[in-house]
């Protein structure tokens, strides 16, 4: 074979070799292109979603800020709306567009077909867990009677162990130790680190506690939480207790209530209308000890001025000056108006007769079922806008004795309202929800806590 013949031998395979390479670097070249475009499309499909979570959660944000600005027009009114008047005014302004998006303000509602209705929540439509008793706790749903002494062993200030509660050392015993709160709770979810205590007791089938009965909370187990599929949603403990409400803070008129136990008497007859000598016995009665302000709604005045030894029950013997008792207006206005100790002390939430259910009211030990009845209606009757305590003495089983001992739990305004804020983007229907609670007790109207989900 001479060597022009293995010359001519080679090319072909010289030739074969190129194309060859020249294929492999046309794939990979399309491979990298193909890769390039994959990662663009998902860069892409990435930026539009984020860019559609931005449309709905400022969407959202957009609901809870309608909110707000219709509790700030109410702080502000000469006049407020009673809570089932001002409850329906917020409803009416839960729903709106803004650019690509729109938002809806959602609350409970078992009457409506959906199980939702537009709207925020009164946050003190069921009985804080700090007011409850042992007799209250032991009223709740699974509860035992370990499992309620733990419950106020982990809410009191004090380290003594209840007779089948827990302190600092059961929990220090745990698998990872932790420490009782020894105080006031802001979330019912803190509940499930008391021991003994179970999640579902708290959240029946809301597990993410939004009151709305979501599709995987009726979907007979087919995803968490577990649930019977039955339309209705069930929200264990969460429905009859609250930790986020609160009581004080400004008056109905808008201003700082007044501590009888420092005002000056002069102050106290302009803002409730009584004669002098009623303030000056008001006053002095204030400034002792033990007083109370339920005190003035168990005894009448008179009686009160005795006690504290500024006279008043004659008809002027030994040079004293008669005080008059004072009327339901004025007592219903020193209720509103005034506090004994600092104003600036929040305390903790009631139950709002006007927007509790008839279940919460079963809660409270120290209502009876006759009681709560009455109320019920008389509560129906006004339209769920009880202007103040003092009316429920109309009530014929009402007396001054029982409204004294229901005072420390009942209410019928609130500060809190609960706000779930769901924005929808139009272009994607991706949805996010702003949870948050808005306090009127303030001024200007603050939001006290709020999260994104």
């Amino acid at each position: 074979m001479t060597a022009c013949q293995d010359q001519s031998r080679s090319i072909p395979s010289t030739r074969a070799f190129a194309t060859a390479l020249v294929i492999w670097g046309v794939a990979l070249a399309v491979l990298i292109l193909a890769g390039l475009q994959v990662a663009a499309f998902r860069e892409a499909a990435d930026g539009r979603e984020v860019a559609a979570r931005i449309r709905a959660q400022w969407a959202a944000r957009a609901g809870v800020e309608r909110q707000i600005a219709r509790l700030q027009q109410e702080a502000d009114a000469a006049q407020p709306m009673g809570t089932g008047s001002l409850l329906a005014s917020m409803a009416l302004e839960a729903e709106g567009q803004v650019a690509m998006a729109s938002y809806a303000v959602l609350r409970p509602d078992l009457a409506s077909a959906t199980g939702i209705s537009p709207g925020p929540t009164d946050a003190d439509d069921r009985i804080d867990i700090h007011s409850m008793t042992f007799d209250d706790l032991m009223l709740l749903p699974d509860m035992t009677e370990d499992v309620a002494d733990a419950i106020l062993d982990y809410l009191d200030s004090d380290d003594d162990i209840r007779e089948l509660g827990a302190e600092v050392e059961t929990y220090s015993a745990m698998p990872i130790p932790y420490k009782p709160r020894n105080g006031p709770i802001r979330d019912i979810r803190e509940l499930e680190l008391v021991v003994g205590v179970r999640p579902e007791w708290v959240r029946g089938e809301d597990w993410n506690l939004n009151g709305i009965l979501d599709p995987n909370e009726n979907d007979g187990n087919e995803s968490w939480p577990p649930d019977n599929a039955d339309g209705v949603l069930d929200q264990g403990w969460a429905a009859i207790i609250t930790a986020g409400g609160t009581s004080g803070g400004l008056s109905i008129t808008g201003q700082e209530r007044i501590d009888l136990s420092t005002a000056d008497p002069s102050e106290v007859a302009k803002a409730l209308g009584v004669e002098d000598a009623q303030a000056e016995a008001i006053v002095t009665y204030a400034q002792g000890a033990d007083a109370k302000i339920e005190d003035f709604i168990r005894t009448d005045l008179p009686t009160l001025a005795q006690q504290s030894g500024g006279g008043g029950g004659g008809a002027g013997g030994g040079g004293r000056t008669r005080i008059r008792a004072l009327t339901n207006d004025q007592l219903g206005i020193l209720l509103d108006e005034c506090v004994i100790g600092d104003p600036a002390v929040m305390g903790r939430g009631k139950l709002n007769l006007n927007t509790a259910s008839a279940e919460s009211l079963e809660y409270i030990s120290a209502l009876d079922p006759t009681m709560r009845d009455a109320i019920l209606l008389f509560r129906d009757q006004s339209g769920g806008d009880i202007a103040s305590l003092t009316e429920l003495l109309s009530i014929p089983q009402m007396t001054t004795a029982t409204l004294a001992t229901l005072y420390p739990y009942i209410e019928v305004r609130s500060n809190v309202f609960r706000v779930v804020s769901r924005g929808r983007d139009e272009s994607t229907g991706l949805t996010v929800e702003i949870h948050c609670e808005i306090d009127r007790g303030t001024q200007p109207v603050t939001i006290r806590r709020l999260s994104v989900r």
